[in-house]
């Protein structure tokens, strides 16, 4: 079952190459001027996972992702009423764990077709918290 991301975190409990305020900003940034995750990994030198892992948790709130391979359609190829059904649901500002049962799905599934198909809108809240809304 994935988790969401807690309201307060303790920035001295985190390794050395995590993630800091000014990466996720420069990450996030990217990711919606159109950088896909192989360009976002070669350009912050991570792996696709982990670039994954941090618009996951950027994006949805989710920080622990697990697969479930008891879920009806894991690792099925999305058909086209599927789509249209994730964006739907995905509008209704319901949480991915939620569209994730509802489609068969697991939640990292249903995230990654989130964000490879650039469907994805930056909540309020973490574009406040980067500085995305301020004019340089």
């Amino acid at each position: 079952m994935a988790k969401r991301k807690p309201e307060a975190t303790c920035e001295g409990t985190r390794p050395l190459d995590a993630w800091d305020p000014a990466m996720h900003r420069e990450l996030v940034e990217l990711y919606f001027d159109g950088m896909d995750i192989e360009m976002l990994g070669w350009h912050f030198q991570k792996k696709a996972q982990e670039i994954y892992a941090e618009l996951i948790a950027l994006l949805f709130g989710v920080t622990e992702l697990q697969e479930n391979p008891a879920a009806p359609r894991f690792r099925k190829r999305w058909e086209y009423l599927e789509d249209s059904e994730l964006i739907r649901l995905y509008r209704r500002s319901l949480p991915v764990e939620e569209i994730a049962e509802q489609l068969g799905r697991d939640v990292p599934g249903v995230a990654m077709r989130l964000i490879n198909s650039w469907w994805v809108a930056c909540p309020l809240e973490v574009a406040e918290e980067l500085g995305l809304n301020e004019m340089r």
